[in-house]
């Protein structure tokens, strides 16, 4: 009997202790929201859910649009776009000038088991707050509907400028790849692509007045490439339409390309291409 309640008070141990894991359990949000509050109930999302977009602004069609495209990408669940008033039971986008925060980039998102609100004063805020409600749909590697518990953010970035950069200059990557790393960049709400595009290893922007900083500087024979027969040249460039394209595509996440283009240092890629013009 004594070592029956003793197992029973083990138990009970465990299942407070698991208890209380559940509660404290992180949401799936990065980085963390500058004020986060949770509360209690939960609100379910499944197929019949709509995404309404509650103004007639263009860049809150394109979050939705995003936000719509994304969940269905990794979450399987494929919600529908609707245009009006806010309903219940509804994920609900909206610019609104007396949303809670005036940063740009600020935002709120409240849930309750009635449903989801997200509003800013911006349209890159209410573009974040939609990250964070994918971030919430997805808390985990399943498809389908998802419980997400009711609480309340009121976020902006700490920092303004959050960048990553990618050095295409020494390893040449497709402008897909590049698309690619755009989005990682937008889910975890980076907002400064910095695109090192020329160094000594190679030129990779297109510039018609000065073709041979593509034909010969985009282009290099690694040491040892090609034994036993013809050397292999490495490299690659970006067309003036290329580029513009990846503006456009960073852009509507709401990044901000900073080219660099590297000179007088660092050039050996168009010293190779105009020995004569640079002096050499």
């Amino acid at each position: 009997m004594t070592r029956r309640l003793i197992l029973l008070g083990w138990a009970a141990m465990a299942m407070g202790l698991a208890g209380l894991a559940h509660a404290a359990a992180p949401l799936p949000l990065l980085p963390l929201p500058a004020q986060l509050r949770v509360d209690a109930g939960h609100f379910t999302v499944d197929a019949h859910t709509p995404v309404v977009l509650a103004d007639d602004a263009a860049s809150t069609r394109r979050t939705g649009a995003w936000l719509v495209d994304l969940v269905a990408r990794t979450r399987g669940l494929h919600l529908r776009l609707k245009h009006g008033a806010a309903t219940a039971h509804a994920i609900v986008l909206r610019l609104d000038p007396a949303a809670p925060l005036a940063d740009r980039e600020g935002y709120a998102l409240d849930v309750t088991p009635e449903g989801m609100r997200i509003s800013a004063r911006d349209a890159a805020g209410l573009f974040y707050g939609a990250v964070t409600a994918w971030q919430l749909l997805t808390p985990d590697a399943q498809h389908g509907a998802v419980q997400v518990p009711a609480l309340s953010i009121r976020d902006q970035p700490r920092f303004a400028w959050r960048g990553l950069m990618l050095d295409v200059a020494r390893h040449y990557q497709s402008p897909a790849t590049i698309k690619q790393l755009l989005d990682a960049m937008a889910e975890h709400k980076l907002n400064v692509f910095h695109w090192h595009l020329t160094d000594d290893q190679g030129w990779r922007i297109e510039i018609r007045r000065y073709p041979e900083l593509t034909r010969t500087g985009a282009w290099r024979t690694p040491p040892g490439a090609g034994s036993g027969g013809e050397p292999k040249r490495y490299g690659g460039f970006y067309t003036r339409q290329q580029i513009r394209d990846i503006v456009a595509y960073a852009a509507a996440r709401h990044i901000t390309v900073v080219p660099e283009l590297d000179m007088p240092g660092h050039a050996q890629a168009a010293v190779a291409a105009y020995p004569r013009q640079i002096g050499v």
